[in-house]
């Protein structure tokens, strides 16, 4: 049994023992071959469009064992942070250098409307940062979204150059274990509104935690689970046909200890 928890090293960061509301997805091997798991997510919305959104792998479990073999996935389904940073990988080596904060997404009617928060970001010393909030009369994101904001200080070219990203994730995002959802290079001087997907994708393969989605890696041969369609925890079978399915279990999520 393998279990691979977001939320886990969300309270871990946090120093809390308060479960946040989560999406499960457990995996049973029936491959009859060992088995790695990575989960995607379908990339946010994102406005105005960008050329290239990236997806990463946010959790990977690795050597699932066949017939008895379960891995256990969780992650929060209320909890988004913004990041900005410096994202380096290769072959060989991967750099990271973040930031992060807590975003609500906007909310509500034209009558009755709550904006998403808005986080600026800044440059220092050829990486990118976020100013620190300066309350909710700032903020401007659409229901459903919220905003990151980049200002004149860098250009284009700079940011290509210095592999500046903008993304979305959890606090525990950037961690050994746990991987951004989605990034994308940032144009200076505008107002994105980043609508995040519940839309997930798992593929029966063993990638690095926050690896970029791999050029052969096609989401439309992988399992997608979309939490708009189906209950907060979600049951997958890995047959000997190869298949990852959907099961019709509509039970409880189980609580393995860990």
């Amino acid at each position: 049994m393998t279990v691979i928890s977001a939320d886990a090293e969300i309270a871990s960061v946090m120093g809390s023992t308060k479960q946040p509301a989560v999406y499960s997805i457990t995996i049973n091997n029936k491959s009859g071959i060992s088995q790695s798991y990575s989960l995607f997510t379908q990339v946010p919305t994102v406005k105005p469009p960008v050329d290239v959104i990236t997806p990463h792998a946010i959790l990977v479990a690795r050597g699932i064992a066949t017939g008895s073999g379960t891995a256990f996935l969780t992650i929060p389904s209320e909890s988004y942070y913004a990041i900005c940073g410096v994202n380096h990988q290769d072959e060989a080596v991967q750099m990271l250098v973040l930031d992060k904060r807590p975003m609500d997404l906007g909310s509500g009617t034209s009558d009755d409307r709550r904006r998403g928060t808005t986080a600026i970001t800044k440059t220092h010393q050829q990486s990118l940062s976020f100013e620190l909030w300066k309350g909710p009369a700032d903020d401007k994101g659409e229901p459903g979204s919220f905003c990151i904001q980049t200002g004149p200080d860098f250009t284009y070219e700079q940011a290509k150059n210095n592999q500046f990203i903008v993304a979305l994730g959890l606090s525990s995002s950037g961690s050994p274990r746990v991987g951004v959802y989605a990034s994308f290079i940032p144009l200076p001087r505008t107002l994105y509104q980043i609508k995040p997907s519940k839309v997930f994708y798992v593929v029966p393969r063993a990638l690095r935690v926050n690896e970029m989605q791999p050029d052969d890696v096609d989401f439309s041969q992988a399992c997608q689970i979309d939490f708009s369609q189906h209950p907060h925890h979600v049951l997958l079978s890995h047959n000997d046909d190869t298949t990852l399915t959907v099961s019709d279990d509509k039970s409880s999520p189980p609580s393995p200890k860990i």
